[in-house]
């Protein structure tokens, strides 16, 4: 049975400074979180969203599962970082299967790193143009997928699905939000994620995703730091690595402003 033929499934997020779980029952026309647990994890344990303690965030995760007594065992989690590579391309106007069999070779040129040692993806922007073709190109380092499917196994459950941390971010609020599908936006819109030691910038256009952008806050995590979390801090740091005029919705601790 597929994922989507199941009724509960658990997303998993291990972030730089907690790891969080939640289960979701899709029984119902909608779907409904039933459980939500936390714990922190020790410093260092991940770093820049690479696991650096396997060990110890597999028995993080299981004892939170353990405590949670979920009996599911189907796990979807998100990879993000430096290791993550999102951008959009444009080449020739190109049938479905001619730009299938090329796009590894197209890829090479945005890629910085051995394309045998990614997992790509990508897909075809609605365009106006005639002789070419937007294309939103994924590539994530399989080493980092390994190291969060392992940390999941370890735990005793199963990872169905791997997503990148800033389409996730885009989903959840186009769906919590009531984006329209078909709504056109003329200007950027950025979601800002904000973590322990990190933020997590997405730029949207329309229904797509442009580009995101992971960088650390030095100090975020310090109340002494003058970098202490700061809506106009955040302004300032977004604005300069987006780089664009955008409009700004900030998601933290579950709201959004």
């Amino acid at each position: 049975m597929g994922l989507f033929g199941k009724k509960t499934s658990l997303g998993l997020d291990i972030g730089s400074g907690f790891v969080k779980i939640v289960e979701v029952d899709r029984s119902g026309d909608q779907p409904e979180v039933t459980r939500v647990a936390m714990r922190p994890l020790l410093p260092d344990a991940i770093v820049e969203g690479e696991v650096m303690d396997p060990g110890l965030v597999a028995d993080t995760v299981r004892s939170l599962f353990e405590r949670m007594g979920t009996k599911s065992r189907d796990v979807i989690t998100a990879v993000g970082g430096h290791d993550v590579i999102i951008k959009k391309i444009e080449v020739p106007a190109m049938p479905e299967g001619e730009l299938a069999e090329s796009i590894q070779w197209e890829a090479e040129q945005y890629i910085p790193f051995d394309i045998n040692d990614v997992n790509l993806d990508y897909v075809v922007l609605d365009s106006d143009a005639r002789d070419t073709m937007d294309v939103l190109l994924v590539a994530v380092k399989k080493d980092r997928i390994a190291d969060y499917t392992s940390v999941i196994v370890q735990a005793g459950k199963d990872p169905v699905l791997v997503d990148v941390d800033v389409f996730a971010l885009q989903n959840a609020f186009e769906a919590n939000y009531e984006v329209p599908a078909d709504q056109v936006i003329a200007e950027s819109k950025v979601l800002v994620d904000v973590a322990r030691t990190e933020a997590l910038a997405v730029v949207a256009y329309a229904t797509a995703t442009e580009a995101g952008h992971h960088f650390s806050i030095p100090g975020f995590d310090d109340p002494a730091s003058p970098n202490a979390p700061a809506i106009p801090f955040l302004r300032a740091v977004v604005g300069a690595r987006v780089g664009k005029s955008a409009r700004v919705a900030w998601v933290r601790h579950g709201r959004v402003s």
